[in-house]
Formats: structure tokens, C-alpha cells, sequence
């Protein structure tokens, strides 16, 4: 997400809202015994970057020290809320315990979710275990997988994994989306909110908020270029991480859930994508498309400077209908 602190808001507050940013069966999928949590390592990678990069520890030389490390793992293990005999939580650690509440940080927030949506939610109805055996076992699979010492292990996710992930990505941030407005690419511009952004593609079908859909992805696209080799033209991108910017229902997992359909220009597909492995994707955006109306990334300070030529669109936070706003 562009707005990387209201994601992370999303992540460790209101565990039990009835609305929540997290959608229902994102981590859940229908408490199924195969003990999925899909999305979770991108989940704990933002709550340890909000960690490690807090701005009480900006300009420190112990920044990554032997205890600021040891401390992302504890708080990760609290978020969770999984038992464990070797737990990692001390019998005094104030320094944690203030910086949790100073941010809102619920211990167990992962199991007070999962809780929640077992007894107000539709998924659990067709659970094949009862409540306490499938938390149990979902308990004991992922404290196997969090702290295995396989630390760096191809596909295996790891709480030191994801702090070597956060110290990578370094410090949360807040930029807007800016792509070029019709009449700077010589098209007429639309007074109907819902479909401004129609001069975007010759065919967009779907439902009225494709097109909103479809600039989310765009935006994934590139944040997620900029974690990949200069030059390279396709990334991967996981489900779980569109799936917060509105509020779809996730469970069906079906293509037109992440990837609006049919979102044609000068006659060719916008974007391609290759399912290779589960919840993630090969896409590519057609890098002409993207110069011709001018999509990037700007950071928060420079919206002025673009918003006579482009719409600049602010992220409104994880999980709503309405994922945008355009900064005017």
C-alpha cells in the first residue's frame, strides 16, 4: 500500500471490530485444517519495519543492535499470541511494553482476530475441527515454521526472515499515485466521479469500480518494481496484498477478486499475469502504457507540483470500498 502507516494501523489495532481492515478470511481461509495464513509474513514484515525504524531510534548507531533485533522478534511472537514454550516474551521488557502502547500494538492481536471471525464469522460453520483443536494445531504448525533455524531457506517464513525482509525495505512510508489527466494525453475529460478514470483503457468491463481496481494494481506494480532488479519488467505480487485496498470478499480466491478483466489499450492487454505458485503472480505492465500517461509514484511533498497535469491519488487505508482520494 501506498500509505504504508495506515497499513500497519490495520495490522495490530480493534483485533475484534466487525469491520475490520484485515478481511475476514485473508488469514483465515474458511479455518480449513491445512492451517493456511496467507498474507502473514507480508503482515510482520510492516509491523517490524514500524519497529525497527521507530523515530525514537532514527539517527541511533545501535539502529540494528544485538536487542533492537532480539525485541522485533519478541514482538512479533506477542502479536501472534501462540504459546510456546521457548517464548520468546521476557518477564520484564519495558522498553517493548511502552513502545506497544504508545502504538496501539494489542499483544495477541493474530489470535483475538482469528477468535472473532471463528464465532461471528460464516467460514467457521464449515470448520472440520472444533475452535480449540484447530487453533491448537494452527498453533503448533506455524511456531514450527517461525522459528525454524532454517533462517534464509527458500519459501520458508521465519520470524528472522522477516526482520532480515523489514531492515531491507527500511522505514514506512506515505506517497500518492499521479497519472496524467485526459486532456493532457489529447482525450475528454469526464465530470462523472465513478468514471473519470475511463480514458485510462479503450475496454474496461466489470463492475463500476474496475477502474479503481485496476489503479490499485498499477500502484502494487510499482512498489513492488522497486524491490526488484533495475530494468526487470515482471514481479511477483501476492493476492494478500491487494486484497486490503478495498473491500471485496476474498474467499473465492477467483482471478476477477485481484485482476479486473479485459482492461485493453491500443488493442493489447495492459498488464499479463502468470500463476506460478498459489496466492502470487507474474505480472507485467506494459511499460509504453505506463509513459503515456505518466504513472509513478511521488512523494507526499511534491503533490503540488502535479496536481494542474495529473490526478494525484492519496491511499485511504487498508480494507475500504473506496480505496482512493483525489488530493486537490
Amino acid at each position: 500500500m501506498l500509505n504504508e502507516f495506515l497499513e500497519f494501523k490495520a495490522y495490530v489495532t480493534e483485533p475484534t471490530s466487525s469491520t475490520p481492515r484485515v478481511q475476514p478470511k485473508l488469514l483465515t481461509e474458511k479455518f480449513s485444517d491445512a492451517c493456511s495464513l496467507i498474507g502473514i509474513e507480508h503482515i510482520m514484515t510492516v509491523i517490524a519495519r514500524t519497529f525497527i525504524f521507530s523515530e525514537e531510534r532514527h539517527n541511533q548507531e545501535d539502529l540494528i543492535s544485538e536487542r533492537v533485533l532480539e525485541d522485533t522478534l519478541e514482538l512479533l511472537h506477542r502479536w501472534t499470541g501462540f504459546s510456546d514454550k521457548d517464548a520468546r516474551k521476557r518477564t520484564d521488557n519495558p522498553t517493548l511494553d511502552k513502545w506497544m502502547k504508545d502504538n496501539d500494538v494489542e499483544d495477541s492481536w493474530l489470535k483475538k482476530y482469528w477468535m472473532f471471525q471463528y464465532d461471528n464469522g460464516e467460514a467457521a460453520k464449515k470448520a472440520t475441527l472444533s475452535k480449540e483443536k484447530l487453533w491448537k494445531k494452527l498453533e503448533d504448525t506455524w511456531n514450527q515454521k517461525l522459528n525454524s533455524p532454517l533462517d534464509y531457506s527458500a519459501n520458508m517464513i521465519t520470524y528472522k526472515n522477516v526482520v532480515a525482509n523489514a531492515l531491507e525495505m527500511g522505514p514506512l512510508r506515505n506517497r500518492y499515485l499521479a497519472v496524467k489527466k485526459a486532456e493532457q494525453v489529447g482525450k475528454k475529460a469526464v465530470k462523472d466521479e465513478k468514471k473519470r478514470f475511463k480514458y485510462l483503457a479503450d475496454e474496461l468491463k466489470g463492475q463500476e469500480t474496475t477502474d479503481m481496481k485496476f489503479m490499485k494494481l498499477i500502484a502494487t506494480y510499482l512498489i513492488k518494481q522497486e524491490y526488484h532488479p533495475y530494468g526487470q519488467k515482471e514481479v511477483w505480487i501476492q493476492n494478500a496484498e491487494l486484497a486490503g485496498w478495498d473491500g471485496m470478499d476474498d474467499s473465492n480466491k477467483g482471478s476477477k477478486t485481484w485482476y479486473p478483466e479485459d482492461v485493453i489499450w491500443n488493442e493489447q492487454p495492459v498488464y499479463t499475469r502468470d500463476v506460478l505458485q498459489g496466492s502470487y503472480g507474474k505480472v507485467f505492465v506494459n511499460p509504453d502504457y505506463l509513459r503515456e500517461y505518466d504513472f509513478h509514484i511521488i512523494d507526499v511533498a511534491d503533490a503540488d507540483k502535479y496536481k494542474g497535469t495529473h490526478w494525484v491519488l492519496e491511499d485511504r487505508g487498508h480494507g475500504l470500498k473506496d480505496c482512493w482520494n483525489v488530493i486537490k
